[in-house]
């Protein structure tokens, strides 16, 4: 409901109705309730809308999040790719054990030295797999990573340079 002069008792009679664009105190009048936590308020801005209902007025809030889903869908492949590097470590690192053994057998007993390339051929191999991983992974979110730093590093050297500012500027002997 949009319109402040429509608010009447038939629209508290019927339920699940939605209040849109009004004055919370109208709404509260027009419900009954002092206190805001009878109230659902949904809304897709974190601060106008979620945290400002819920502080100044105790109402739940719901927050909708457009970009949730999205972002879920990667946070699910990027599990999977995750999890495939993960076993490929292990892989390599009980590959890596192996060979070790091998080479201390291969001292005592020259007949392992076709176990021992089979095995270091197949270490290879993991070790080409996780590389071909790895790359992939940084190609997509390097270009992120370098974004993010970039934005870190400017906005920490702006502090800086308003803390050594202000110092400088205040005569301070450290300077």
């Amino acid at each position: 409901m949009e319109d402040k002069e429509n608010l009447d008792q038939s629209f508290v009679q019927e339920s699940h109705k939605v209040f849109q664009g009004g004055y919370w105190h109208d709404l509260h009048k027009m419900l009954g309730v002092s206190f805001g936590d009878r109230i659902l308020y949904v809304g897709d801005h974190m601060y106008a809308d979620i945290l400002r209902s819920k502080r100044t007025l105790g109402w739940r809030t719901c927050l909708i999040i457009p970009e949730l889903e999205r972002e879920l869908a990667v946070a699910k492949q990027e599990q999977l790719l995750a999890h495939e590097m993960l076993r490929l470590r292990q892989l390599q690192y009980d590959l890596d054990d192996y060979i070790d053994i091998l080479r201390l057998q291969l001292k005592l007993d020259p007949s392992v030295i076709d176990q021992l390339s089979e095995a270091e051929a197949k270490a290879h191999d993991v070790k080409q797999q996780v590389r071909a991983i790895t790359t992939e992974y940084n190609g997509r979110y390097s270009s992120i990573l370098r974004r993010f730093i970039s934005i870190f590093l400017k906005m920490f050297y702006s502090q800086i340079q308003q803390v050594l500012g202000s110092a400088i500027q205040s005569g301070s002997p450290r300077f």
